[in-house]
C-alpha cells in the first residue's frame, strides 16, 4: 500500500538509458499495488512491468512517464482499477 505517497527517480540519478524494465519490476504472483503515484520520467523504460507472473493488480494508482509506456504487461496477468496512467509525462 502507497498509503498516498509518490514514488520517483531522483534528478539527480546517474541512470541515462535503462534498458532493463520498470520502476517497479514485478515478477512474483498475487502482487496488488495500490493507493501510490509513481514518477517514471524518461529515462525509466517503464513505469511498472509485470514479468511472467498472474494475478497482478493495479488499484488507485496514477503512473506518470515511462520512456516506452507507464506498463508493461509481458506474459503476465494483470487488473487494473482506478488507474491513471500519463506516459511520457
Amino acid at each position: 500500500d502507497g498509503n498516498g505517497q509518490t514514488l520517483s527517480v531522483a534528478e539527480t540519478s546517474n541512470i541515462t538509458n535503462n534498458t532493463d524494465g520498470g520502476l517497479i519490476d514485478v515478477t512474483a504472483n498475487s502482487v496488488v499495488i495500490q493507493d501510490l503515484t509513481i514518477d517514471a520520467g524518461d529515462t525509466i523504460k517503464y513505469g511498472v512491468q509485470f514479468y511472467n507472473m498472474t494475478s497482478g493488480k493495479l488499484d488507485g494508482v496514477t503512473i506518470n512517464g515511462g520512456r516506452y509506456s507507464a506498463v508493461n504487461v509481458n506474459a503476465s496477468t494483470v487488473a487494473m482499477e482506478d488507474t491513471v496512467l500519463n506516459p511520457g509525462t
